[in-house]
């Protein structure tokens, strides 16, 4: 499953540890999106994180999260 750039970043913004909990984080923001095209990704993300497996969840964000 590919994930587009506008769903990789809200992913890296609400990234909890794993798919399941990044699309439950993200959930809660939905009241708080205001942009149709973010709602979408948003929405899109959710859908493709709750059927996504861990292993496929950090290979495809492999190179995008950094922690300071």
């Amino acid at each position: 499953m590919i994930l587009t750039t506008g769903e990789r970043q809200l992913i890296v913004l609400y990234f909890c540890g794993s798919p399941k909990a990044t699309a439950a984080m993200i959930r809660e923001a939905l009241p708080d999106i205001f942009c149709a095209d973010t709602l979408k990704f948003a929405i899109d993300a959710i859908c493709k994180l709750e059927s996504m497996s861990g292993e496929e969840f950090a290979l495809q964000l492999e190179g995008e999260l950094c922690y300071a």
